[in-house]
């Protein structure tokens, strides 16, 4: 009985946990392959269309200051803070990849992670061809230290909000318009 109680209690927490227990991947451990794809953020390059199956990976680093450049060049900017490895996100980055934006939308996709592999994968499923964004790694070494401290210092968020707002609708002028778990 113990043990099937010990098993539970680990397929929940596996289950509740498991994106941020398998998120681990940071700069640190990334191949020197893999880090020629990480670039420094680039403004000009927002726009840009790619082709993940290419090979033209093109992957930037991105901070809150970098952040704060995209607002005053679109109407509204959607961020999806994006996590590569988690079910269900897969989901919503499909729907962002069929999405009629109007010139002045920008979506920025912002991956908690460097799951380099995984993101350029769910990519090329996806038909997602815009820059895509990993949040710099000096914000920390896990996903949820780097994440909670660039949602703060992005947006101002504690951590119970961070935790639960994977999209956020940001204006021209940087307020915020809304947040939210889905799309």
């Amino acid at each position: 009985m113990k043990k099937h109680l010990i098993i539970l209690i680990a397929i929940t927490l596996l289950l509740t946990y498991g994106c941020t227990v398998l998120t681990t991947t940071n700069y640190n451990d990334l191949t020197a392959a893999e880090k020629s794809y990480i670039h420094s953020f680039n403004i000009d390059s927002s726009s840009k269309q790619l082709d993940y199956t290419g090979k033209q990976w093109y992957l930037q680093e991105i901070n809150a200051d970098n952040l704060k450049q995209l607002y005053p060049k679109f109407d509204t900017t959607i961020i999806f803070l994006y996590k590569p490895t988690c079910s269900g996100y897969d989901e919503y980055l499909t729907k962002i990849s069929k999405i009629h934006q109007s010139s002045n939308t920008k979506i920025a996709l912002i991956s908690e992670s460097y799951h380099v592999d995984i993101l350029v994968t769910n990519f090329i499923e996806s038909g997602f061809n815009k820059v895509a964004y990993i949040i710099n790694h000096s914000y920390g070494n896990s996903i949820v230290t780097i994440k909670h401290n660039f949602t703060k210092n992005a947006f101002g968020f504690d951590k119970a909000r961070s935790d639960s707002s994977a999209f956020v609708w940001v204006n021209k002028n940087g307020q915020i318009i809304k947040t939210s778990s889905s799309f």
